[in-house]
């Protein structure tokens, strides 16, 4: 069984004309890295890597004169060291079905299938979105560890605190994950129900599983096929898009162990370093939810000690920072705190993707999303305009949404990985 050409053709033209162009509308706000880096198409080389040319030093071959020209030869010249960094895109497909009387019900027009199929299109979106959204967070790194000691009692796992991000967890009933010890992976499990305030997962079974061990969990068939995140870029002190960090140091983040709550002052600490390395301009500071709202308190003391002049003051000319000589700005509000430090503008954004262990500064410089296809519906292959295609499995029609991209950054030096946070 299956439905008519006419059928399909009919919901293909209302896929394209009411969603094919407005995919990026559909994303949640919470996507903040999907919404926020721009994607960029770049030239393909043979292998399928995207190669970019990044600048790992400064020139150096400069000649001093002298009074009176005393010297006149030049100095040979020591050219700043460019590079290529190879990146591979990683490709996603991910599938969502409408029955076949569901679809025969649909062509009636606009609103019929709107009213039919829109939690279908936004579903299927909003859910690919999320798992792009932690891939560029967490790529290579994992989604989260299971606690070490006592982290397993009978078929549920607790995630440490520190590797917990709830907007990685939420809805995730139902959810496969393959559980690595190390680089070995040792079951795929079920997640079965999720307890958000508790940090804990159910399984279908941890059978497989024993406690005291730090589990890295993973989405069942990604390890060492999804794109590496941010988290795993600003952690790189090694080998990364064919680019030694280790011998090319502008090619390392800045690392910075909070050791407890993160407060202003060690957010200063830790841009100073960025600052030295090149950063300028505008910083976003990605942080947990717990982390933004222990940063209100001390936000607080800033703005008491501060001279006020309706929403510009100099927040830090009691404070002993860097820059307390200058008239700088401190916004507050639900869903950012802005504020400058060394020049540079700091805006700190919670975000639910964010683990409660760690903290992303961000430079607005160098950060692009990469690769032949952003986020879109429909596949590589199918026919222009043709979205929906009959299930081979079932009495189904099926949407496939298809992605092939990455996280990219050429300028780690400008960048801040915050570390050790505890709220």
């Amino acid at each position: 069984m299956s439905v008519s050409t006419q059928t399909i053709q009919s919901l293909d033209q209302f896929t394209k004309q009411l969603y094919a162009e407005k995919v990026a509308d559909l994303v949640p706000d919470f996507e903040l890295l999907m919404k926020s880096i721009p994607f960029v198409t770049a030239e393909k080389q043979a292998g399928g890597d995207y190669v970019q040319p990044v600048i790992l030093s400064r020139d150096h071959g400069v000649t001093f004169h002298g009074k009176n020209d005393a010297q006149l030869k030049l100095e040979a010249p020591i050219a700043a060291i460019i590079d290529s960094a190879s990146i591979r895109p990683s490709a996603m497909t991910m599938r969502a079905m409408l029955s076949y009387t569901s679809a025969s019900r649909l062509t009636g027009g606009p609103r019929a299938f709107v009213n039919g199929t829109s939690y279908v299109v936004e579903s299927l979106v909003q859910s690919f979105a999320a798992i792009m959204e932690q891939i560029h967070w967490y790529g290579g790194m994992g989604l989260g560890k299971v606690k070490g000691t006592g982290g397993l009692v009978g078929d549920t796992i607790e995630i440490d605190a520190a590797e917990w991000a709830p907007g990685v967890w939420v809805g995730g009933e139902g959810m496969m994950l393959d559980v690595f010890n190390g680089t070995v992976k040792v079951a795929s499990v079920e997640v079965a129900q999720v307890d958000i305030t508790n940090k804990k997962l159910t399984l279908a079974s941890a059978a497989a599983l024993a406690n005291n061990v730090a589990y890295t969990l993973f989405r069942k068939g990604s390890y060492g096929l999804e794109s590496v995140g941010a988290h795993y870029i600003l952690n790189n002190a090694g080998n990364l898009f064919g680019i030694d960090a280790a011998q090319r140091k502008l090619w390392e983040a800045n690392k910075y162990a909070v050791s407890g709550a993160l407060s202003f002052q060690k957010v200063s600490e830790g841009i100073s370093r960025a600052y030295g390395r090149g950063l300028l301009g505008k910083m976003k500071l990605y942080v947990s939810n717990p982390t933004f709202s222990s940063m209100f308190p001390d936000f607080n003391t800033v703005k008491s000690v501060a001279d006020f002049s309706g929403s510009s003051a100099n927040p830090f000319a009691s404070r002993n920072f860097p820059d307390a000589g200058s008239v700088k700005t401190l916004e507050h509000g639900v869903n950012a705190i802005k504020f400058f430090i060394n020049s540079v503008e700091v805006e700190v954004i919670a975000s639910p993707y964010v683990k409660e262990g760690y903290a992303f500064g961000m430079s607005e410089e160098g950060w692009t999303r990469v690769g032949s296809r952003d986020l879109s519906l429909g596949t590589p292959g199918m026919a222009e305009g043709q979205y929906w295609l009959n299930a081979s499995e079932y009495s189904a029609l099926e949407l496939r949404a298809f992605t092939d991209q990455a996280l990219f950054c050429t300028k780690p030096a400008r960048q801040i990985l915050f570390t050790g946070i505890t709220n």
